[in-house]
């Protein structure tokens, strides 16, 4: 598969509920991808850091889903939340690192990536498709702003700022 491709098909995406397939023949094909994308996506030599994260995304909201779980009135991560930052994640292209995770006092999860030199973009995932984010690229390069994530591939501009870092 090309980059653009895996780009465009993220590695973990749920293509069963988001067919455009027509007709007999086209959802017969959608669903030969479907099952080849499955088996694809478990290949630890492929995608063993998202892999990882999926993990410490469970575990994260394992620990923080109840109210003040940080013992200083933290909010809980809510279902919504953790269903939002799994198609985040799950959204990840192919070639880029994998996010380290955390769970923010408000509730929202933060997925963070670090370059060389400082390099750093953190972006802020909360139950609604508004993704806050800040990027610092380098001496005088700061970026931010908020993006629209529609659950099926990280917003353009946090994905060109992650790619940066490398």
């Amino acid at each position: 598969m090309t980059s653009a491709a895996t780009e465009y098909f993220p590695p973990f995406a749920d293509y069963s509920s988001s067919s455009r397939s027509a007709g007999d023949v086209g959802r017969l094909v959608h669903g030969e991808f479907f099952i080849a994308f499955r088996e694809m996506r478990t290949s630890t030599a492929l995608w063993g850091e998202i892999h990882s994260a999926e993990s410490e995304l469970q575990a994260i909201f394992a620990k923080c889903s109840n109210p003040d779980w940080d013992g200083d009135g933290a909010a809980p991560i809510t279902d919504m939340t953790f269903q939002q930052a799994s198609r985040f994640l799950l959204s990840h292209p192919a070639g880029l690192p994998a996010p380290s995770l955390s769970a923010e006092h408000d509730g929202r999860i933060s997925f963070d990536w670090f370059g060389r030199v400082g390099g750093r973009v953190t972006a802020s995932v909360g139950e609604s498709s508004s993704i806050p984010y800040a990027a610092i690229l380098g001496p005088g390069r700061v970026k931010h702003g908020v993006e629209q994530f529609m659950g099926d591939r990280i917003p353009d501009d946090i994905r060109d700022s992650i790619r940066k870092l490398a």
